[in-house]
């Protein structure tokens, strides 16, 4: 089965483990930033998965959940869906 690799926005803390683990220099973002794993670059070799204390690292099926696509600071993706995004609606009578 095919997989990708992503960084969970909300449990990544930016220590860099990742990064240094990475023997292919997929994975980008400094001190403070959550970090991005780059396709392109990623040959799936599981390094930074075990190099991760936080457990940040996680395999995506064909569908991969809603990331950044660019390093952003720890903590600000996904803040605009808190403050009333997009939210599920209760059918009438339930």
């Amino acid at each position: 089965m095919s997989f990708t690799l992503y960084v969970d926005p909300g449990t990544c803390t930016a220590n860099g483990a990742c990064t240094t683990a990475c023997p292919e220099q997929a994975i980008t973002g400094g001190y403070g930033e959550i970090h991005v794993i780059g396709l392109d670059r990623c040959t799936k070799c599981l390094a930074c998965l075990s190099a991760c204390p936080t457990g940040a690292i996680r395999k995506a099926g064909p569908i991969k959940p809603r990331v950044p696509t660019a390093p952003v600071a720890v903590g600000s993706f996904g803040a605009e869906d808190a403050e009333g995004g997009m939210r599920r609606r209760r059918r009438r009578g339930e």
